[in-house]
């Protein structure tokens, strides 16, 4: 999971804050040495509780407060909530497919499809997401209701090959089972 953080004071800097379970620390660390030129400590090993999965442990980094981080904040983010920008089919790229799949996406073994995560965003944000993918790089794509409080987005069987192709260059090898692979 990774998000920036709040701004704290009236025309302060955003900085970028990062999560993973502990089982997943070397994708961590893949992670982390983008961005440990802007980190002033180490990362830290956490307990945390959540209602989902209860005690997990979990290791974390956080940026500091920089300029740079500011455009993504304000391109991510309205009123502290995340949120799909309309331009969001200009941001997308093999990467950071990648990294969404790789952070937030699970590969269904078997029906052959990648679900990817998207419960934070509204229906119509969803939609836009579905778009951008379908457009961009013809990925055949649904959007899945579950627990008729959220959505999730599933790239489906028949674009697998294409998904593949597209990201696999800049996974992990530790997170090559998220895409079925």
């Amino acid at each position: 999971m990774f998000k920036y953080k709040a701004k704290t004071i009236r025309g302060s800097n955003a900085r970028f804050s990062y999560t993973q379970g502990l089982v997943h620390k070397e994708y961590f660390y893949f992670v982390y040495d983008n961005f440990k030129q802007y980190c002033n400590t180490p990362p830290r090993d956490r307990i945390r509780y959540s209602k989902l999965a209860g005690l997990t442990e979990t290791i974390d980094f956080n940026t500091f407060c920089l300029p740079c981080f500011n455009f993504y904040y304000e391109l991510f983010y309205k009123d502290g909530k995340k949120r799909i920008p309309d331009n969001i089919i200009d941001f997308l790229s093999p990467i950071s497919l990648s990294t969404w799949i790789q952070d937030d996406g699970y590969f269904h073994n078997r029906d052959n499809f990648l679900g990817l995560c998207t419960h934070s965003f509204s229906e119509s944000e969803i939609d836009l997401l579905k778009s951008a993918l379908e457009q961009k790089w013809n990925l055949k794509c649904r959007k899945e209701k579950k627990k008729e409080k959220f959505y999730i987005l599933i790239i489906v069987k028949s674009s697998m090959d294409n998904v593949r192709i597209l990201v696999r260059e800049h996974f992990h090898s530790s997170m090559l089972y998220k895409i079925g692979l």
